[in-house]
């Protein structure tokens, strides 16, 4: 009887590891995490990221979940244990203020009053964890395109994610996007490792990472699901009870993970006792529980997280939506090619010609299948098959297509394309086809190294502004407000930027700002004032003259403030500045306009011209 070796990889190992890129692998992990580091130490907490800060750190200290209930807790909870080892001080919220009223950003602005400028470590260190779970997205990435289409293919899939302006700016930052694409990936990952050996073992890891996935983001509860059921159908029908057998062991072990990583808080709430609102569970929900007479019967998912996804239907089902910001227009309501052309803008232009490439490479294999999969699979070696079945073809279509159709379908308002993070890992696999090594010719690879070359100049370039990046196409960074807003290009990560500018400057005079921020730059220490608009528009008060509402001296404008509608006093005041040529700009997100009488007399012409028209 032949000796068993137990250091030789099986043959699923080595799919995945032969002719593995380790150095390459190891390389990007250091240039993603030290890039990741530049910005978590040079830029301020954004909007969000307060809420979530404070948000992990109630979780730990009082084990409820109402806090920020609209995103599940476990990124929060990962990104804040090492701040918890501090022991920091928190200012516990009032019991009696409703969720709706998102108590955890007032308790984030409270601890960045109370602390100042000791706020930065505390936050850096969350950035920090948050940035090594991300860099897991990297190993993954790579992994599974040696799998599919060899070694060069997984160094171009994990170089896109290296260079990426948004994976690296959201993936140093407190918040669950980049890390739902991580373990999105991974759940993908195990659906296909399910469909070639349909075994229990890999049933389970596809349950525990459906479960992790459900534990990151709402919104990929929908995903996750399609994917897994497009997968059932896409892979044979087989033997219908075993398969049916597993998927239910998988969603038993992903509603485990769900109620661990909530610490079984609620557990045994029946269902008649969840206080729903929104049209999704009042209408359809709680009549066909009360029709049905289950109402007695317990959750089978943990009561904050359904109050979660409850108040975010309930925000889109209101009629008090935001304006949507979308090429210099303004507009009630969204686009449903508003994400399209975001992605579009925001994405580096290699990047974009290399996954159109590779979308139609993997369309036209599925469609001639010339030469047949199975007849390529007898030439099977090292790394992948030469051509993609069609579930996997699924698996790396389907959540591009199930995340752009889920987000664009809600037009009440748009405004964030971070969310679309969690398919952006499946578009660097698409992309990586182009050179997959059954298919890869000297030229492609020339051609893929001067496209990786590009994009990395470009990377390098506009750093460490990384969040506000606009690609060529769209007239770059500079031009970035006259395509979009928001989030997209300023979300208050410029404000430390303040106190290097003022410095670097010399600058004595009065500083006026108004950022991007629900919390001042003087909890920082930054030396500024902030305009004080009373009921009229102006500063302490009713505008009598020009002079009154704008003293001499910088102003320090965000460009969703220069940009905006006129709609509150906040952003009429921003607007007044539209047509004037800022003398310095600050991280591509903050305008600085010196005003002096002529100034004064500029806007004071141009606000009269308006009014005319």
């Amino acid at each position: 009887m032949p000796k068993l070796n137990r250091n030789q990889p099986t043959r699923s190992q080595s799919s995945y590891l032969a002719d593995f890129p380790k150095r390459a692998c190891i390389f990007f992990l250091i240039c993603y995490i030290s890039s990741g580091v530049v910005f978590a130490y040079v830029k301020s907490p954004v909007v969000d990221e307060v809420g979530h800060f404070a948000a992990g750190l109630l979780h730990w200290s009082q084990g409820e979940f109402r806090y920020y209930c609209v995103n599940p807790p476990l990124q929060r909870l990962a990104a804040t244990l090492p701040v918890c080892f501090l022991n920091p001080e928190i200012n516990l919220p009032d019991r009696d203020i409703a969720i709706s009223e998102r108590p955890e950003f007032s308790v984030g602005l409270d601890f960045i009053r109370e602390y100042r400028q000791d706020c930065f470590k505390y936050f850096f260190i969350g950035r920090l964890m948050s940035l090594l779970l991300n860099s897991i997205g990297i190993i993954l990435v790579m992994l599974w395109a040696n799998r599919l289409f060899g070694s060069d293919s997984a160094i171009l899939a994990g170089s896109l994610w290296v260079f990426s302006p948004m994976l690296v700016a959201h993936g140093s930052i407190i918040g669950p996007d980049v890390f739902s694409a991580c373990v999105f990936l991974g759940f993908a990952m195990a659906c296909d490792q399910w469909i070639q050996r349909k075994g229990l073992q890999s049933c389970i890891l596809m349950g525990l990472l459906l479960g992790l996935a459900s534990s990151t983001k709402s919104t990929l509860i929908p995903l996750a699901l399609g994917v897994q059921a497009a997968v059932v159908l896409s892979s044979g029908r087989g033997d219908l009870m075993r398969t049916a057998g597993q998927l239910l062991i998988s969603i038993t072990a992903s509603v485990s993970i769900l109620w661990l990583v909530y610490f079984g808080e609620g557990m045994g709430t029946k269902l008649c006792e969840l206080e729903l609102s929104s049209s999704l569970f009042v209408n359809w929900i709680s009549r066909l529980i009360g029709e049905s007479g289950l109402g007695c019967l317990p959750s089978a998912l943990p009561p904050d997280l359904l109050h979660g996804i409850d108040f975010q239907k309930q925000e889109f089902e209101t009629p008090s939506f935001p304006d949507s910001y979308l090429l210099g227009t303004w507009k009630r309501g969204g686009w449903y090619t508003y994400y399209i052309v975001a992605w579009l803008v925001k994405t580096p232009v290699p990047t974009l010609l290399l996954t159109a490439v590779g979308a139609v490479q993997i369309l036209l294999n599925l469609l001639s299948r010339s030469p047949p999969i199975e007849e390529s699979r007898k030439h099977e070696h090292a790394s992948g098959p030469a051509l993609l079945s069609s579930s996997q073809a699924v698996l790396l279509i389907g959540p591009v297509l199930l995340t752009f159709l889920l987000v664009s379908s809600q037009t009440g308002f748009n405004r964030h394309l971070r969310y679309l993070v969690p398919c952006y890992p499946f578009l660097f696999l698409i992309a990586s086809s182009v050179i997959s090594k059954y298919r890869a010719t000297t030229s492609r690879r020339l051609v893929c190294c001067a496209m990786v070359f590009l994009q990395a100049f470009a990377f390098f370039l506009s750093a460490p502004n990384w969040m506000s990046y606009f690609n060529l196409a769209a007239g770059g960074s500079k031009n970035g407000p006259e395509v979009l807003l928001g989030s997209n290009l300023d979300w208050g990560q410029d404000i430390y930027g303040i106190e290097r500018w003022k410095k670097a400057c010399k600058v004595t005079d009065p500083i006026f700002v108004l950022v991007q921020s629900d919390y001042h730059p003087t909890w920082l220490g930054i030396d500024c004032y902030s305009p004080k608009l009373g009921k009229g528009r102006g500063i302490a008060g009713p505008i009598t003259s020009y002079e009154t509402a704008f003293p001499k001296g910088w102003y320090l404008i965000s460009v969703n403030y220069v940009y905006s509608n006129g709609s509150s006093q906040r952003d009429w005041l921003g607007s007044q500045f539209r047509e004037e040529v800022p003398a310095y700009t600050i991280g591509n997100t903050i305008h600085a306009f010196f005003v002096d009488s002529a100034a004064i007399a500029r806007i004071n012409g141009v606000s009269n011209a308006r009014s005319d028209e």
